[in-house]
Protein backbone atom coordinates (compact mmCIF):
# COMPACT_ATOMS: atom_id res chain seq x y z
CA UNK A 1 0.00 0.00 0.00
CA UNK A 2 1.36 3.64 -0.52
CA UNK A 3 -0.04 7.02 -0.09
CA UNK A 4 0.75 10.14 -0.90
CA UNK A 5 -0.05 13.46 0.27
CA UNK A 6 1.27 16.41 -1.65
CA UNK A 7 1.70 19.36 0.95
CA UNK A 8 3.62 22.20 -1.29
CA UNK A 9 3.50 22.79 -5.10
CA UNK A 10 4.79 26.15 -6.21
CA UNK A 11 7.09 27.63 -9.11
CA UNK A 12 9.43 30.46 -8.86
CA UNK A 13 10.79 32.51 -11.43
CA UNK A 14 14.44 34.44 -10.73
CA UNK A 15 17.49 35.88 -13.20
CA UNK A 16 20.48 33.59 -13.03
CA UNK A 17 24.33 34.23 -14.43
CA UNK A 18 24.19 31.11 -16.56
CA UNK A 19 21.11 28.84 -16.35
CA UNK A 20 23.20 25.44 -16.20
CA UNK A 21 25.21 26.71 -13.29
CA UNK A 22 22.44 28.41 -11.79
CA UNK A 23 20.49 24.95 -12.00
CA UNK A 24 23.43 22.61 -10.38
CA UNK A 25 23.85 25.31 -7.76
CA UNK A 26 20.20 24.85 -6.27
CA UNK A 27 20.63 21.08 -6.68
CA UNK A 28 23.56 21.39 -4.96
CA UNK A 29 21.97 23.30 -1.82
CA UNK A 30 19.60 21.05 -2.11
CA UNK A 31 22.15 18.23 -0.86
CA UNK A 32 22.04 19.41 2.37
CA UNK A 33 18.30 18.38 2.56
CA UNK A 34 18.28 14.56 1.51
CA UNK A 35 19.82 12.20 -0.95
CA UNK A 36 19.29 13.40 -4.83
CA UNK A 37 17.99 11.20 -7.20
CA UNK A 38 18.75 13.11 -10.55
CA UNK A 39 16.47 11.89 -13.26
CA UNK A 40 16.99 14.00 -15.92
CA UNK A 41 19.85 16.71 -16.90
CA UNK A 42 20.10 18.25 -20.66
CA UNK A 43 21.88 21.20 -21.93
CA UNK A 44 21.37 22.67 -25.08
CA UNK A 45 23.58 25.34 -26.20
CA UNK A 46 23.18 25.57 -30.19
CA UNK A 47 22.94 28.88 -31.98
CA UNK A 48 21.64 31.74 -29.79
CA UNK A 49 19.64 30.46 -27.38
CA UNK A 50 20.67 28.38 -24.27
CA UNK A 51 18.37 26.56 -22.57
CA UNK A 52 18.61 23.59 -19.27
CA UNK A 53 16.36 21.05 -17.99
CA UNK A 54 17.19 19.57 -14.66
CA UNK A 55 14.97 17.00 -12.99
CA UNK A 56 15.47 15.64 -9.57
CA UNK A 57 14.54 14.23 -6.38
CA UNK A 58 15.18 15.03 -2.61
CA UNK A 59 13.85 12.12 -0.29
CA UNK A 60 14.48 12.10 2.92
CA UNK A 61 13.27 9.17 4.74
CA UNK A 62 11.47 9.77 7.96
CA UNK A 63 11.41 5.54 9.12
CA UNK A 64 11.54 2.28 6.99
CA UNK A 65 8.37 2.87 5.42
CA UNK A 66 7.78 6.61 4.57
CA UNK A 67 9.66 9.27 3.24
CA UNK A 68 9.70 13.32 2.64
CA UNK A 69 10.00 13.43 -1.00
CA UNK A 70 10.28 16.91 -3.21
CA UNK A 71 10.06 16.54 -6.72
CA UNK A 72 12.36 19.69 -8.55
CA UNK A 73 11.83 20.89 -11.82
CA UNK A 74 14.15 23.61 -13.13
CA UNK A 75 14.06 24.92 -17.10
CA UNK A 76 16.57 27.49 -17.58
CA UNK A 77 16.74 29.48 -20.93
CA UNK A 78 19.05 32.30 -22.15
CA UNK A 79 18.80 34.46 -25.46
CA UNK A 80 22.60 35.72 -27.16
CA UNK A 81 23.79 38.23 -24.71
CA UNK A 82 20.12 39.03 -22.44
CA UNK A 83 20.12 37.77 -18.32
CA UNK A 84 18.78 34.25 -17.93
CA UNK A 85 16.19 33.10 -16.30
CA UNK A 86 15.20 29.74 -14.11
CA UNK A 87 11.61 28.86 -13.33
CA UNK A 88 11.72 26.19 -10.39
CA UNK A 89 9.17 23.93 -10.12
CA UNK A 90 8.87 22.46 -6.77
CA UNK A 91 6.18 19.68 -5.34
CA UNK A 92 6.99 18.45 -1.67
CA UNK A 93 4.79 15.48 -0.35
CA UNK A 94 4.63 12.86 1.89
CA UNK A 95 5.02 9.34 0.85
CA UNK A 96 4.30 5.83 3.18
CA UNK A 97 5.02 2.90 1.72
CA UNK A 98 4.00 -0.09 3.41
CA UNK A 99 4.05 -3.66 2.69
CA UNK A 100 0.89 -5.70 1.63
CA UNK A 101 0.07 -9.46 0.98
CA UNK A 102 0.07 -12.27 3.70
CA UNK A 103 -0.94 -12.38 7.30
CA UNK A 104 2.49 -10.58 8.84
CA UNK A 105 2.26 -7.68 6.17
CA UNK A 106 -1.78 -7.03 6.48
CA UNK A 107 -0.75 -7.04 10.57
CA UNK A 108 2.06 -4.95 10.12
CA UNK A 109 0.47 -2.41 7.83
CA UNK A 110 -2.96 -2.09 10.27
CA UNK A 111 -0.16 -1.62 13.20
CA UNK A 112 1.64 1.53 11.04
CA UNK A 113 -1.91 2.92 10.26
CA UNK A 114 -3.37 2.66 13.64
CA UNK A 115 -0.22 3.74 15.85
CA UNK A 116 2.51 5.26 13.63
CA UNK A 117 1.16 6.93 10.34
CA UNK A 118 -0.26 9.93 12.12
CA UNK A 119 3.01 10.74 13.61
CA UNK A 120 5.18 10.36 10.69
CA UNK A 121 2.65 12.38 8.14
CA UNK A 122 3.21 15.24 10.79
CA UNK A 123 6.85 14.85 11.12
CA UNK A 124 6.85 14.42 7.24
CA UNK A 125 4.73 17.61 6.62
CA UNK A 126 6.70 20.11 9.15
CA UNK A 127 9.94 18.99 7.37
CA UNK A 128 8.27 19.57 4.01
CA UNK A 129 7.61 23.01 5.09
CA UNK A 130 10.87 23.90 6.50
CA UNK A 131 13.21 22.79 3.59
CA UNK A 132 10.53 25.06 1.59
CA UNK A 133 10.68 28.09 3.70
CA UNK A 134 14.89 26.93 3.01
CA UNK A 135 14.43 26.76 -0.69
CA UNK A 136 12.64 30.25 -0.83
CA UNK A 137 15.52 31.76 0.97
CA UNK A 138 17.82 30.18 -1.30
CA UNK A 139 16.37 31.75 -4.20
CA UNK A 140 15.68 34.82 -2.35
CA UNK A 141 12.31 34.98 -1.94
CA UNK A 142 10.73 36.44 1.46
CA UNK A 143 9.63 33.78 3.97
CA UNK A 144 5.64 34.41 5.03
CA UNK A 145 3.95 32.25 7.83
Amino acid sequence: MQVEEIFIEDNFFMDAGEPYTESMNFMDFCLGYGSIKEIENDVMSDGPQKRTNLVFHIIKHLDTFSSAVFAVSIEGSQKFNRKAFLKIHVKGSYVASIPTGGFFADALQRFYMEHIYKEARNAGEEYIKFVYGEMQGCIGIAVQN
